[in-house]
Formats: C-alpha cells, sequence, structure tokens
C-alpha cells in the first residue's frame, strides 16, 4: 500500500538569487530519491501563480522557498503576492537569505516573523534541501539516532557528532549524557533502540571488540530498525560488521578527519556531509517502515473482509457493513500525541450521519517501555481510540 500523497511541490521564488535555484532544485531531488521510493514525485516550480490561484483540495503538499540575497527579493511585490495567500492558506514558506544578520533587508517583511535558513551561494546545497523536505512532509520531521560506538577508541567523534545532530534538532541517544546514576544500563539501552529505531554504528578498529555495540546491532537487525555504518579510516576489513551491508555504510577518508589517534576529528565539510547522509538514510529507513507496516496493516483488513481506502497521509480507512475503522501508522512506539492524530483522523472522516469510525495507531513492534505503554491504555480508557502492534491488529479487529 503506497503512501497516498505521492506527489510534493516545492515552488522557489527570488528576484536577485536565480543562479542559486538549479543548484538548490538538483538537491531537493538528489535527496528526494533518497527519502522517497519510485512513486513520489517531487514537483520543483518558480510558478508563483500556484501560489495566488484558488486553493483546491486536490493540490499536493506544498512549501515555498523564498531566497532572499539582497533589497531585490524583499521587495519585490510578485513575491509579496505570493507569500500573503500563502500564510492564509497555510502553506509552509521558508526564508532563506545569504547573510542572517541583514535578515530584514533581504526577506519579505510579511515573513519577518519567521525563522530563517541562511544559505551562501556555493555553499552545499544538501542540508538546505533536507530542511525543505521535512517542511513538505516528504522527509521525517521527528529525527532520531541511537549513536552505537566503542568508547575506547570513538569517543571524540561519537560527541562530535552528537553535539551536531544536537544543534539540527535531533533526538539523540549516546550513552555517555544519556543514561542517568544508577539507572538499569542494559533496560535502559533497549528501551532507547526501540525508541529511536534508526542506528549511527560508528565502526572503529575497537568496535566489534564491545559486547555493546555487538548487542545494540544485532537487536537493530532483529527488530528491523534502520542502520547506517561510518567505518573510520584504518578499520580493517575483519573489524566491520560482516551483518551490516556495504550499501548501508560509509567509509571515512584519511583526509576528512584532523588530527590523530584517539583526538581525531571530522573536518568541517567531512562532517556536513556525514550529517546530510545520516538525514538521508534516516529518511529513507523511516519510510521503508511505514510502508512495510501499511501493507501489513491492509494484508490484514482485506482478508478480515474490510473495504480499505487511503485517507490522510499514513492512513486508512477501511470499512465493512457498518463497522468503519480508521488507522494511522508509525514507524516507531507510538506517543501520546499519536493517540490525538488518531482522533482528530476519526472525527476528520466521520460518516454521513456524524458517526465516527473507531480510531487506531499501529506501530511495527510492541512498546517495550512498559511505563509508556500502561500510560497510552490509560489515555485510551473512555475513547474509542487505542494502540496495537501490527502483529496483533487482526485478533483486536475481531474482539
Amino acid at each position: 500500500m503506497p503512501s497516498p500523497a505521492a506527489t510534493y511541490r516545492v515552488v522557489i521564488l527570488t528576484a536577485d538569487r536565480h543562479d542559486d535555484v538549479g543548484p538548490l532544485e538538483a538537491a531537493l531531488r538528489e535527496s528526494a530519491l533518497v527519502a522517497g521510493n519510485r512513486r513520489t514525485t517531487l514537483d520543483v516550480t518558480t510558478d508563483s501563480g500556484l501560489l495566488t490561484r484558488p486553493a483546491d483540495p486536490a493540490d499536493p503538499p506544498t512549501v515555498a522557498v523564498v531566497l532572499g540575497g539582497g533589497p531585490a527579493t524583499a521587495h519585490d511585490p510578485g513575491i509579496a503576492a505570493a507569500v500573503a495567500p500563502s500564510r492564509a492558506r497555510y502553506v509552509a514558506l521558508l526564508p532563506v537569505v545569504s547573510d542572517s544578520t541583514v535578515f530584514h533587508e533581504q526577506a519579505p517583511e510579511a515573513l519577518h516573523e519567521l525563522n530563517g535558513y541562511e544559505w551562501r551561494s556555493g555553499d552545499p546545497a544538501g542540508p538546505l534541501a533536507d530542511a525543505v523536505l521535512r517542511l513538505v512532509g516528504l522527509s521525517e520531521k521527528d529525527r532520531r539516532v541511537f549513536v552505537s560506538y566503542r568508547r575506547t577508541d570513538a569517543t571524540t567523534i561519537a560527541e562530535q557528532v552528537r553535539r551536531a545532530l544536537d544543534d539540527d534538532r535531533w533526538d539523540v541517544f549516546l550513552d555517555r549524557y544519556s543514561i542517568p546514576p544508577a539507572e538499569d544500563v542494559q533496560r535502559r539501552v533497549d528501551l532507547e533502540l526501540a525508541d529511536k529505531a534508526f542506528v549511527l554504528l560508528l565502526e572503529s578498529p575497537d568496535a566489534t571488540t564491545s559486547a555493546w555495540v555487538e548487542h545494540e546491532i544485532a537487536f537493530a537487525l532483529r527488530h528491523r530498525y534502520g542502520l547506517m555504518g561510518l567505518a573510520f579510516p584504518g578499520t580493517p576489513a575483519s573489524g566491520l560488521f560482516p551483518a551490516l551491508h556495504d550499501a548501508f555504510r560509509r567509509r571515512l577518508r584519511p583526509d576528512e578527519l584532523t588530527g590523530t589517534g584517539h583526538d581525531a576529528r571530522l573536518t568541517g565539510p567531512a562532517l556536513q556531509a556525514v550529517l546530510s547522509e545520516i538525514e538521508r538514510r534516516h529518511a529513507a529507513a523511516t519510510r521503508l517502515r511505514r510502508e512495510s507496516t501499511m501493507v501489513d496493516v491492509s494484508d490484514q483488513l482485506h482478508d478480515l473482509g474490510f473495504r480499505v481506502s487511503a485517507a490522510d497521509e499514513w492512513s486508512l480507512l477501511a470499512e465493512r457493513g457498518t463497522q468503519r475503522e480508521a488507522l494511522l501508522v508509525t514507524p516507531r512506539a507510538p506517543l501520546p500525541a499519536d493517540l490525538r492524530t488518531a482522533d482528530l483522523l476519526r472525527r476528520r472522516h466521520a460518516g454521513p450521519t456524524g458517526a465516527r469510525p473507531r480510531g487506531w495507531v499501529v506501530h511495527p513492534t510492541k512498546d517495550a517501555d512498559e511505563e509508556r505503554a500502561r500510560l497510552m491504555r490509560w489515555l485510551s480508557r473512555h475513547r474509542a481510540v487505542r494502540s496495537t502492534p501490527v502483529m496483533l491488529l487482526s485478533k483486536r479487529l475481531r474482539g
């Protein structure tokens, strides 16, 4: 069952950075290839008329990127005319400037209250493209990663990557900072692996000698979590994890590091390249996890005799006689906010008489956090919305 929202649109507006449109479009398409799939269409255009015409329910998810580099874009009447109705229609707007210290001089006045993005001509366009895809919904806004590493020879780079991801608003687990004193380490590690559902493995020369790293990778593989390996220079072939296919590994070159031994760090360009690759692999892995769960949910519903149709993004409607179900699919263990999203879903799809379908939050594996699972059950009491791992969906629909 493909994602129901297979088309996405990016409108680029500028009056003084026309030479930057091409590099940004190329980066958007490259990132979309990784984050999406062969059914995904990304429409990148400079046609501002798409933002001023009357709203159409069939319009794809859209983001408008306003590229400013001087007063021309800031005061262009055509751009101002496109921005105003976009805000009223809740189209995402991203002001991009070449110098954030003069943001108000480069961005239209209507966008001054928005947080902008600094991107200079000639800088890599990948990070900006990733941010745009998150806004339009093609890439994940909720980004979580578990960093698996060997402390003896990978701590410096692990901390460097953690800080950079944290600055970019990722939810990062790194054991040195994330486990409170006196907590059961094994239990916390397993809970965090289940919560993040994406693992960055630092393949340093000593990594395969760590029982902890072995456990973390085995856990991730067993539960089909996303995985990305970052192989250090000097790590022999025998020191790489054989269970991780080379297609999911990035090999660092010696010239991408500065310093020596355990104090070696990623250079600035190398760090940026690694962050971009983490972003894209995370998006692809999360999307694949969602899609495989959607297929499983759809198959179970059909086997039970339901008529299934796509609802909102990553959600389905199922009907069998008078029984109606609204199902939201998540790529990891559910959160209380998912219950609210599922409740809003069932409200939006009320029948002609106003009767609402029952709501479900369906997730790939059982929630390992029993305390959170109890909270979810408590929140579901007296509400027509519940959460369930996908393998129990058929049983619970029969009940």
